[in-house]
């Protein structure tokens, strides 16, 4: 069987040869997306007691639920009355499934989803206004946010994902930054950790920390090889730092494959 499908000869060799070897392991013929797939998070302000958290808007580290439980969008600005689009998972007994909904703020009222969903992946505002304040996605039963648009912008920032049930993530960059981060005793570090949700969420660590200082506040590092993320998996990147008031960004590239068909 041919592994490579027409779309995927415009890719370069590294991915090509994990397509191969997700065929040769799994017996999966993946279509890979041809545009790359870029996952940026940030997170405003980090302190040194905060110990490990994800470079997401959000400020808690929220659990990664194994029910639909995540319901609704809210928000702190009285009058808001954007729609926003929401990427997220829902999830069965198979796995995950990626859904994309739309939402219509509703000042400082919880809008119940069309959809529950047990991922959020992304929020953008598709209206021609920008929000004002905080628009949250949250678990109202449990009170945890889970994603939110920050700071009077039009998108969340959330270094994270999710691979669906029929889907693989090859991750070939990550890259980090830390401004703000104190004085030369000061340092950030940053880990790329996965999980698989049929295992019972077992949180694995991917190579050594990435360590950032004054001296080296910024890296992009090629991951070679390719790290591949399988389907049902949780990946993201979570930092923490000795010095207040430090500011994060952190960013995946790589490309989305799709299962198209098992091979025998």
């Amino acid at each position: 069987m041919d592994v490579l499908n027409y779309e995927s000869q415009f890719l370069d060799e590294r991915v090509r040869e994990s397509l191969r070897c997700i065929y040769n392991t799994n017996g999966h013929n993946c279509s890979p997306w041809v545009r790359p797939q870029h996952i940026y998070g940030r997170r405003a302000v980090l302190d040194a007691g905060d110990g490990w958290k994800p470079v997401c808007s959000v400020d808690d580290d929220p659990a990664y639920p194994e029910t639909n439980s995540i319901d609704v969008i809210t928000s702190d600005g009285e009058g808001n009355d954007q729609t926003i689009e929401i990427r997220g998972m829902t999830i069965d007994e198979d796995g995950f499934t990626p859904v994309t909904q739309t939402a219509v703020l509703n000042g400082v009222e919880d809008v119940t989803l069309a959809t529950p969903l047990a991922r959020v992946l992304a929020l953008r505002c598709i209206s021609d206004s920008t929000p004002g304040g905080t628009v949250v996605v949250k678990d109202s039963a449990a009170g945890v946010e889970h994603l939110s648009i920050v700071g009077n912008i039009n998108q969340s920032q959330k270094c994270a994902w999710t691979t669906a049930k029929n889907e693989y993530l090859l991750i070939k960059q990550m890259g980090c930054t830390a401004t703000n981060s104190g004085g030369a005793a000061h340092y950030t570090k940053f880990s790329l950790q996965w999980q698989n949700m049929p295992e019972g969420l077992v949180i694995v660590r991917h190579s050594p920390y990435v360590v950032l200082t004054q001296q080296l506040p910024y890296i992009n590092m090629d991951i070679d090889p390719i790290l591949i993320i399988p389907p049902n998996n949780d990946v993201r990147v979570l930092t923490k730092t000795t010095a207040d008031g430090c500011e994060i960004g952190a960013w995946l590239n790589g490309v989305l494959a799709t299962i198209e068909s098992s091979g025998e």
